[in-house]
């Protein structure tokens, strides 16, 4: 049971939760309600085993739901939102955390495009974090192409105030039959600056999946793993590698 200090703060987190939920549900809206008939929304609502942040765990491999928004306009604009909640070990839900991201996305050449953004991500309840809150901002920059993309992610304040760092990535995508999608996800992440007596060392991780649509809905697995060394979290030592599944209903 939490304490009468803790209690109010997991009270509060969870009203900034939806708080921040319904502001990013009501920019989509509105957008939605002002934009031209050629302006794309889609969205999803999803079950997997777990929750994984670059190869580490958020929600301690406990199931997570999550309600994703998106939105293009025709000039390359575009705004996500996404809300998810987890089980904790008794099996009450919880707000796991919010993340929006506001983007601009431009074709430079057949089958080339730019993109650059901002993400807000913010943790009620991550697992490695003291008192369970972590947030951080990402400003990135990539490079997309029909089934590969690459992305720069530069954290001024990762998970920890002064905390600066740098992450790569590289996704690739494959259709091989109608209706299967084959992905793979390599990613490293170093550390400009840390406080002093923080240390933080250079981590990679890495993913591979496969995806079958089945009309509206879509239903995945994907191996994913890191390193070097483990993932520590609630005094212990947790391994990177995990299977992870889940489905979504895609409308």
């Amino acid at each position: 049971m939490p304490s009468p200090a803790v209690a109010p703060v997991r009270r509060s987190a969870a009203r900034q939760l939806w708080v921040c939920s319904l502001v990013v549900g009501g920019i989509i809206a509105s957008a939605i309600a002002s934009a031209p008939a050629s302006a794309q929304f889609a969205g999803s609502l999803s079950i997997d085993s777990d929750d994984r942040l670059r190869g580490y765990s958020v929600s301690d491999d406990r199931p997570v739901a999550s309600l994703n928004l998106s939105y293009d306009l025709p000039s390359g604009l575009y705004a996500n939102g996404s809300v998810i909640a987890t089980l904790d070990h008794a099996d009450n839900v919880h707000p796991l955390g919010v993340i929006a991201n506001l983007g601009y996305a431009r074709s430079v050449d057949s089958g080339l495009s730019l993109d650059a953004g901002i993400t807000q991500t913010q943790y009620y309840r991550y697992v490695a974090a003291t008192g369970g809150d972590a947030h951080y901002t990402d400003f990135y920059v990539g490079v997309l192409t029909p089934g590969l993309s690459s992305h720069l992610y530069l954290s001024p304040d990762d998970l920890h105030r002064g905390v600066t760092s740098l992450y790569g990535e590289i996704d690739g995508a494959l259709r091989p039959i109608r209706g299967w999608r084959l992905s793979a996800h390599i990613g490293a992440i170093g550390y400009l600056a840390a406080p002093g007596g923080l240390v933080r060392k250079t981590h990679y991780d890495w993913r591979a999946g496969v995806a079958r649509r089945l009309g509206p809905f879509d239903v995945h697995a994907a191996i994913t793993g890191g390193g070097p060394g483990n993932d520590y979290y609630l005094s212990s030592a947790h391994h990177r590698a995990a299977l992870v599944g889940g489905a979504s209903w895609v409308f």
